[in-house]
């Protein structure tokens, strides 16, 4: 390896349920309930074909494709008189759902966790370096002055008709005066070319296990409520990296393009972790304790988690920020954000969901990263 190039290797270890999503779902055609414990996920070619041997191929043809007939995917094969025992070889996988709430006869879909074309799942690099894009500027909002960058925000916020754009001049200028500096396009400072991110090199995770999924229900959680486990469970599945799981990657350094080192990152997602505990975490939970490291990646997680509107303001003054941004953006009135300066946080839900009992927060990992080049030469001193 050139010697400008620092190995490194990743770890996440889940601490709640972590949802990557690839944009696909499951309705109640695709999978089967099996009882109150699980679902199962059937491959719908290997179905077909077995239907089809059993001269049931045009009755399930109708079966999916009559909107009105609501049955479930396992109801309408006991209809259709199918031994389960043909079934069994179509299921790719089962996903416990003993911590999901529904309601009696009604179905819900379930939002797909991104696979492999080997059908395992994973978490792409892509996620990783987001996640870490944000925790970096975090850290450097943190660390150095940037009122005139939050003076332009409140003028520009004031002045902004509503749309989904609302801010995004002043988050790009704020993201590229920090990360935009390699200044290989000198004539366009701006130029994606010139960002030193280009500098951390993230692999995908190593493949997981589809055991290493379950199925996890939204539930949101008022700022007001007591205990943690008297949120509001709402119908929105997710097939999700269940937690204790570990998740691995590469992660290489070009030292003539980035900024940071491994152990600045640490430290960055260090801070992070303390200030969105000391921020968010104990309004919702005084007695919290400081969560050390830890991260939140993937769906789900929380307005929070992927904004830095909390280092660049503090206070009343965020809540005031993150109230309006709701408003100009048309936050639907029936979220409630009007609330929020008056309850002292905005957001004033807090994005959870339960795995075996527990309570969790969303896509919540201890974060780990180590560079293998110090680690070799400690280990090399060591075995001298």
């Amino acid at each position: 390896m050139k010697d400008y190039l620092t190995p490194c290797r990743v770890t996440l270890e889940t601490v709640g349920p972590v949802f990557i999503g690839n944009g696909k779902e499951y309705n109640k055609k695709e999978y089967i309930s099996r009882g109150a414990d699980s679902i199962a996920i059937v491959d719908p070619e290997k179905l077909y074909q077995v239907l089809k041997n059993s001269g049931k191929d045009q009755a399930f043809e109708d079966y999916l494709l009559d909107s009105s007939d609501r049955r479930e995917l396992g109801k309408w094969l006991i209809d259709a008189k199918i031994n389960m025992k043909m079934v069994t070889p179509t299921i790719r996988y089962q996903l416990a759902k003993s911590d999901v709430q529904v309601e009696k006869g009604k179905n819900m879909n379930v939002l797909s966790c991104i696979k492999d074309p080997y059908g395992l799942p994973y978490v792409p690099g892509s996620s990783l370096k987001g996640m870490l894009r944000t925790i970096l500027l975090a850290d450097e909002i943190l660390k150095s002055d940037y009122t005139e960058e939050r003076d332009q925000m409140e003028k520009s916020l004031r002045a902004a008709k509503s749309g989904r754009n609302v801010l995004q001049r002043e988050i790009d200028r704020i993201e590229s005066g920090y990360f935009r500096t390699l200044n290989l396009n000198e004539n366009s400072p701006s130029d994606s070319v010139n960002d030193w991110m280009s500098g951390i090199i993230v692999s995908d995770s190593a493949p997981l296990s589809t055991n290493d999924l379950v199925l996890c229900q939204k539930l949101d959680h008022h700022v007001n409520q007591r205990p943690l486990n008297t949120g509001k469970a709402l119908p929105i599945l997710r097939e999700c990296i269940k937690p204790r799981t570990r998740i691995t990657f590469s992660l290489t350094i070009n030292r003539q393009r980035s900024r940071v080192n491994a152990e600045q990152i640490q430290e960055a997602v260090q801070k992070f972790s303390e200030e969105y505990s000391k921020r968010f975490v104990r309004k919702f939970w005084e007695k919290a304790p400081i969560q050390q490291n830890h991260v939140f990646l993937g769906g789900g997680t929380g307005f929070l988690t992927k904004t830095v509107l909390y280092e660049l303001f503090e206070g009343e003054s965020a809540v005031r920020m993150a109230v309006e941004i709701f408003k100009k953006t048309r936050i639907p009135e029936a979220h409630h954000h009007s609330q929020d300066n008056e309850l002292g946080i905005a957001p004033h839900m807090w994005k959870l969901t339960k795995y075996r009992g527990n309570v969790y927060q969303m896509g919540e990992c201890v974060f780990r990263i180590e560079d293998l080049t110090k680690a070799k030469e400690e280990a090399d001193v060591g075995n001298a």
